[in-house]
């Protein structure tokens, strides 16, 4: 494969070292590559706005898990970047500083007390979910206004006396005319069930319904134009080598409690060994992404009329995959990236679905990261799309600090994978879920906004 010259290199036939960097990022490159004032007028315009760049570091390390998210529009990049259990950073609003040593800063709201699982943005707020110390789940929201110095976190925990909510992993929002809805994929611990339950919740404002079913292992929840859909897996205990399943439900004032969700599909596909994500692509339409030995897979699916899935196809990804770390869509070209990953290595592949529910690989590639450390390998994690743009905003971990990548070309390292397209279908059944409604307390809290430098690597 063909590394990429990058402008921080000091030397373009050196290999950098991780030690030669941390010294750079400190005291410049003494001189030696901005001597000249062309290529110092060169190096400015390359650097005048974030898309057209590469790869930003962290300068500070012990980073466990990074999550990348945008809102609707794809103007507003947000990263959760987590330095323990119970504390993390938001990171915000991007800005290059023009130095001799290439950096940019970001407003930084630190996080303490909490374990945040994942986020969304709508508009100018965040959405947040995860485990208060002590294994109570939450959720909480931030707006980021005006304040150049702090920030109001609402906190929402769901508990009563018999009941809570433990180990949400995924939320998504969406607004009607009864208010702001927050959907929550997590566990329930009731009186009659006394273990962690995989549930559907559902709040607004101080009302929490739960939807579970015996036997049912609730992993993804998706907001589409009408509908919301879910994916789960049937067994207990985050099963595997099992079936998915598909439940859809109307944007309605208690979505839960429709009819049609006591229905469900099964797909006839292969079985998956680990959480079966879902991706929203546009209209009523959407993908799952999951995983076997054998490689990994993409379902297109639409919800028809009155309500009903229909699946056309499924893609064979040929490549192995021990595990899907993130799914994302991007309007502005109808592209579909999934991170993807085996041991310690994680891959971005890139999918037109253009012709939907056709889908056909692009690309698949790593970061080169060569000048921050020679032979090490970023382990990718999260993505959120970029606006008016094909480029995706993927972060993820490199030598225990936090990274984050622009897909531009002259800073990735590509590989070639195949696929193959089968016709499939859908079985349904009926199954009723159970509802419990649980009680919801609330407190604001105050959270400093700060700055928070990152260092550029690849460009």
């Amino acid at each position: 494969m063909k590394k990429s010259l990058s402008l921080l290199s000091c030397n373009a036939t050196q290999k950098s070292t991780k030690k030669y960097w941390l010294g750079l990022r400190h005291y410049g490159c003494h001189g030696i590559l901005f001597r000249t004032l062309p290529i110092l007028m060169f190096f400015m315009l390359c650097f005048s706005s974030f898309a057209q760049n590469g790869i930003f570091v962290d300068s500070t390390a012990n980073v466990f898990n990074t999550i990348s998210r945008c809102n609707s529009a794809g103007n507003r990049q947000i990263h959760y970047v987590k330095t323990s259990d119970s504390t993390g950073i938001f990171l915000f609003q991007f800005n290059l500083r023009q130095s001799k040593s290439p950096m940019g800063t970001y407003k930084k709201i630190p996080i303490s007390g909490y374990n945040v699982t994942d986020f969304v943005v709508v508009r100018d707020t965040i959405y947040m979910c995860g485990i208060k110390t002590g294994g109570r789940g939450f959720y909480a929201w931030m707006r980021l206004g005006p304040s150049p110095t702090s920030v109001q976190m609402k906190v929402y925990h769901l508990r009563d006396d018999t009941s809570f909510v433990t180990n949400p992993r995924r939320i998504q929002v969406f607004n009607s005319f009864s208010g702001t809805n927050v959907l929550l994929v997590g566990d329930l611990i009731n009186p009659s069930n006394q273990f962690y339950i995989p549930t559907i919740v559902h709040v607004r404002g101080n009302t929490c319904y739960a939807a579970y079913l015996p036997g049912e292992y609730f992993d993804d929840i998706a907001v589409l134009n009408n509908y919301i859909v879910t994916s789960s897996r049937k067994g207990y205990n985050n099963p595997t080598n099992t079936s998915q399943l598909i439940r859809v439900t109307p944007k309605s004032i208690l979505p839960l409690h429709n009819s049609l969700f006591k229905k469900y599909y099964h797909t006839k596909t292969p079985k998956t060994q680990s959480r079966v994500l879902l991706q929203h692509t546009d209209d009523n339409n959407f993908v799952t992404v999951y995983h076997n030995d054998y490689g990994f897979y993409i379902n297109s699916l639409s919800v028809g009329s009155g309500g009903i899935p229909l699946i056309s196809q499924y893609c064979t990804v040929d490549t192995t995959a021990t595990n899907i770390f993130d799914v994302s869509y991007n309007i502005f070209d109808s592209t579909l990236m999934v991170i993807h990953s085996q041991s310690l290595h994680s891959t971005v592949s890139r999918f037109n679905c253009s012709l939907f529910p056709n889908i056909s690989w692009i690309e698949s590639y790593t970061p080169d990261v060569s000048v921050f450390c020679s032979g090490c390998m970023a382990l990718t994690k999260s993505l959120c799309r970029n606006s008016s743009s094909s480029k995706f905003l993927v972060s993820g971990i490199l030598d225990n600090h936090f990274m984050v990548w622009n897909t531009n070309g002259s800073c990735n390292l590509s590989q070639n994978i195949g696929t193959t397209i089968i016709q499939t279908g859908l079985n349904n059944y009926e199954n009723q879920v159970i509802i419990d409604t649980i009680g919801v307390t609330n407190w604001t809290l105050s959270r400093p906004i700060q700055t928070h430098t990152v260092y550029g690597v690849c460009q």
